[in-house]
């Protein structure tokens, strides 16, 4: 822990980053790694394990034709290729496996793999072995791109050198392969990248909220929020864990944290920790109160709260000022598909939440919306998550209709049933004419699908881009009537 030291101002304990000389790194040469997985993370560890002169064997169930174009140059340096849905045997051969994020650690394969005694890495796990830099790692359910951009933002504002990954972006280990070692490493990790750590240590960890999802893989919500929990597996005393005290199941996995543990919490003053009052945000910390204004704060709704609180202690922690904090809050403008408020029209507010593609990231867009004054467009393709809970936030919140489409349309109006006012159509273009002839003055017109968005688009950016040209479409008509 030489290349952390603590030093104190106003109460407050900063970190103070002095990278030392890196940590004895692996030496690669010659060495058989074997990757399962050819999306853009299995393809960045080959080109790093290349460098390095290891032997690399690729696998992937895909033929070589569906295989992206990076594939070929990676194969002409000299990576091999194990393809097919057949258990490869080159792989047997390998010292370490190291699998894409996608891949299940408990599929037939791996299993395979590690029963012959092999070293099976996920590639968080890999690229933590070759670097000795900071890290603040975060994670949640929802929240964590917006989070994680906010954290980064607030320490560029600040003068650090500070790189963005993880599952937002870049892959961990192509951050190390392409830069000198920076102040710290900023990633957002999901809980298929947790579920394959050993020895990963984050100096900063944050959890933001957990909910189900990723049901298809965890099988229940004790595995997903096991796998949550493992960002705190390695912290130690010297080390900080940032949470969300307002949700159970956070509250519950960080009291097993060795870390110092920082609370946030909308709904009452936590000392030490960080709430919200009014237009402010307050933190208290070993007798010192530190205000942050929020007037300027442009991000709608309560999880945006949540959001600034984890990012304010992540960044002020590793010794962001606090007038720099400041700023970044007054001038954030958030992230495309994450509650992106996209345009008043003839009165009515239009929202792109694209990226709600779970049933409590929709619960949260709901939240953020003036009661009685909620269009809700909801559907895509289901993930196997009860609708329930969405069902109860939307009559809480006395929604004013509920427009489903898609493949999960059907189970939508279902579980709505007559207690909600739900249309259903097949497309979101039917769903957004739909939502179009019902709203009026001062409504919402949120998509927040709480579904993924395969049957209909190629990912969330795609359905959410479609939303903002619908919506632009009426604005143009707007201006034309005008």
């Amino acid at each position: 822990m030489d290349h952390l030291i603590y030093f104190s101002h106003g109460g407050i304990k900063y970190i103070e980053v002095a990278v030392s000389a890196a940590k004895e790194q692996m030496d690669l040469q010659d060495q058989k790694i074997g990757i399962i997985g050819a999306g853009r993370t299995g393809l960045a560890v080959a080109a790093f394990c290349l460098k390095r002169q290891a032997q690399v064997w690729l696998n992937d169930q895909r033929n070589e034709a569906d295989l992206p174009t990076e594939v070929q140059r990676l194969k002409a340096q000299g990576v091999y290729l194990c393809l097919g849905t057949e258990k490869p045997t080159e792989l047997n051969t390998c010292n370490i496996i190291i699998l894409s994020p996608g891949v299940s650690p408990t599929n037939d394969l791996v299993s395979s793999l590690r029963a012959q005694g092999k070293q099976i890495w996920g590639e968080i796990e890999f690229a933590s072995q070759f670097t000795n830099a900071p890290i603040v790692a975060v994670t949640g359910t929802n929240g964590k791109s917006t989070t994680v951009t906010f954290i980064q933002q607030m320490l560029l504002d600040g003068g650090k050198q500070s790189l963005l990954g993880g599952n937002i972006g870049t892959p961990f280990i192509e951050l190390i392969d392409e830069n000198d070692s920076p102040d710290v490493f900023v990633l957002e990790l999901s809980s298929y990248q947790l579920e394959t750590i050993e020895t990963f240590h984050p100096h900063i960890a944050v959890l933001l909220n957990v909910s189900p999802d990723h049901l298809s893989r965890h099988q229940n919500l004790a595995n997903y929020a096991a796998a949550k929990s493992r960002i705190f597996l390695n912290q130690d005393t010297s080390d900080w864990s940032i949470y969300n005290t307002d949700d159970p199941q956070v509250e519950s996995i960080t009291n097993s944290s060795r870390a110092r543990r920082l609370p946030f919490s909308l709904r009452r003053a936590v000392s030490p920790g960080l709430f919200r009052q009014k237009q402010q945000i307050i933190w208290f910390h070993e007798g010192h109160q530190e205000t942050y204004d929020l007037s300027q704060f442009s991000l709608v709704g309560d999880h945006q709260i949540e959001n600034t609180m984890a990012s304010i202690a992540a960044a002020r922690l590793m010794g962001v000022e606090l007038h720099e904090v400041q700023r970044t809050i007054d001038n954030f403008a958030g992230l495309a598909h994450r509650f992106e408020h996209i345009a008043v029209i003839r009165g009515i507010h239009f929202v792109n939440d694209s990226k709600a593609t779970n049933v409590g990231a929709a619960i949260r867009a709901v939240g953020g919306v003036p009661e009685g004054h909620l269009i809700l467009l909801a559907g895509g393709e289901d993930k196997g998550s009860s609708y329930q809970p969405l069902k109860d936030a939307l009559i809480q919140q006395n929604a004013k209709a509920i427009c489903v489409y898609g493949e999960a349309a059907a189970t939508l109006q279902e579980t709505f049933g007559d207690e909600l006012p739900t249309f259903r159509s097949t497309t979101l273009e039917e769903a957004f004419s739909e939502a179009l002839s019902r709203a009026q003055e001062n409504d919402w017109v949120v998509l927040a699908p709480a579904c993924a968005s395969f049957d209909q688009f190629s990912n969330f950016e795609h359905r959410g881009d479609v939303f903002r040209q619908l919506v632009e479409q009426q604005n143009m008509e707007q201006v034309r009537v005008g």
